[in-house]
C-alpha cells in the first residue's frame, strides 16, 4: 500500500477527481446500496467498490468535478436520488473548461468531452479516479496522476 500512500500524500492538496460512473456509484451506493451489482449502470460494481471509494475520499481536502461529470451523473441517476445529491454538490470544487478550449487541446476527439475535460483537470495535478482503461492509460503515459478502480480493486483485494 506503500505506493498508494505515496499517490495519495502527492495528491491530497490538489484533490480527487471522480469519474461520472463511478461518482453514480457513490450517489445511488449511498441511498440505495441494494442497486449495486444489480442495476443496469451499477452492476460492474460491488459494495466492496464502494467501500474502496469512500475511504479514498476521505483521504483528501478536496474534490474536484467538472459541469461535464455532473451532467452525466444527472442523466444517469433516477431523479430522486440525484435531487438528494444536490446538496453534497457544496463539497465539489467544480472546474470549467469551455468546449472550444477542449477542441484546441485535441483531446476531445480521442476521449470525447467529458474524458476531455477530465484530461484538462489532471494536467493540474488531481488524482482522477476512473475504471476507464483508455482514460487511464493516456493519463498515465502523460504522466498525470490517475487511479484505476479495477487496479486499485485488485490490489487491495489480492
Amino acid at each position: 500500500m506503500k505506493w498508494l500512500d505515496q499517490l495519495i500524500a502527492k495528491t491530497r492538496r490538489a484533490g480527487l477527481l471522480i469519474d461520472a460512473n463511478i461518482l453514480l456509484l457513490q450517489v445511488l451506493g449511498r441511498f440505495k446500496p441494494q442497486l449495486i451489482g444489480s442495476s443496469t449502470r451499477l452492476e460492474k460494481y460491488t459494495r466492496v467498490d464502494l467501500d474502496l471509494v469512500n475511504r479514498l475520499v476521505r483521504r483528501f481536502d478536496r474534490l474536484v468535478t467538472t459541469p461535464h461529470i455532473l451532467t452525466e451523473v444527472s442523466d444517469l441517476a433516477p431523479d430522486e436520488y440525484w435531487s438528494a445529491f444536490v446538496n453534497d454538490l457544496m463539497v465539489f470544487d467544480e472546474t470549467f473548461v469551455p468546449a472550444r478550449e477542449l477542441v484546441l487541446g485535441g483531446d476531445i476527439q480521442r476521449l470525447g468531452l467529458a474524458d476531455a475535460a477530465i484530461a484538462r483537470c489532471a494536467q493540474e495535478g488531481v488524482l482522477v479516479l476512473t475504471d476507464d482503461l483508455p482514460l487511464s492509460q493516456r493519463l498515465a503515459k502523460r504522466r498525470h496522476h490517475v487511479l484505476n478502480l479495477n487496479h486499485l480493486r485488485t490490489y487491495l483485494l489480492a
